[in-house]
């Protein structure tokens, strides 16, 4: 059995964890057509001055794929750089040759731990249907996983950070569609070991108002009805507000 480890970073919504326990009813696009156990969304913060409120618009977010620069190799190449990075731009991503017998069918007891974006922001969207099947113009890339995972949540320095393992029984392989229709383009995995899927903003730290990019998953108006959420107190770090692994 082949393992390759995930690591998360600024993302925005672990979908699963965080609008109800059980799955969205999904149809895998990007892939062979099993249901989604589970979907990260990674938000188009390209949409954001037109869509948040003036002076809470938070920095902008790049979405990612990293691998080991050293497997950078065959069709790989035409996707990542040579330091093993891929800027995700309206692409939906899964994985095939997958053990649907490994991994936990039950991960969402994991990601509960987290906390929710729904219980702290005191205004409740529903997801948007392009989400939860199809396309929309609110994501920048959707990463699917239709089984043979594992996640783990580790608690540091009172930041909640995400991982996981995705488990394989045939060769691995990462699946892309252009926007969740376009053709079916398979890349070998050949070497990979360590994933990390990234929504990070760059150069600069999160702020306090980037939370509401987790909103652009659902059909909540922020330009007129913007959660807000309470500042604490002393000691906080501009993390706890970011478009981070701290919300699924």
């Amino acid at each position: 059995m082949t393992e390759i480890e995930l690591e998360f970073k600024g993302i925005c919504t672990h979908l699963l964890a965080t609008h109800q326990l059980k799955a969205p009813d999904f149809t895998l696009r990007a892939g062979d057509r099993q249901p989604i156990q589970h979907r990260v969304f990674l938000a188009n913060s390209a949409l954001i001055k037109r869509h948040t409120p003036v002076g809470r618009q938070p920095i902008p977010h790049v979405p990612k794929l990293i691998i080991p620069p050293e497997v950078v190799k065959g069709d790989l190449a035409k996707r990542f750089t040579a330091d093993g990075v891929w800027q995700l731009c309206d692409v939906a991503v899964c994985f095939e040759g997958v053990d649907l017998g490994a991994g936990d069918p039950f991960h969402y007891v994991t990601l509960t731990a987290l906390p929710h974006i729904w219980m702290r922001a005191g205004a409740e969207g529903n997801l948007r249907d392009g989400v939860k099947a199809g396309w929309t113009q609110f994501a920048a890339a959707y990463v699917d996983f239709i089984g043979g995972v594992k996640f783990r949540t580790v608690l540091e320095n009172k930041m909640w950070q995400v991982f996981g393992t995705l488990y394989f029984n045939q060769e691995p392989v990462m699946v892309v569609r252009d926007r969740n229709v376009g053709p079916r383009v398979p890349y070998r995995l050949e070497g990979v070991s360590k994933i990390t899927i990234s929504n990070e903003p760059e150069p600069a730290e999160c702020e306090e108002n980037d939370y509401l990019l987790n909103y652009f998953a659902t059909d909540l108006d922020l330009l007129k009805n913007a959660p807000k959420w309470a500042l604490p107190g002393e000691g906080r770090t501009s993390e706890v507000y970011c478009s981070s692994s701290q919300y699924p």
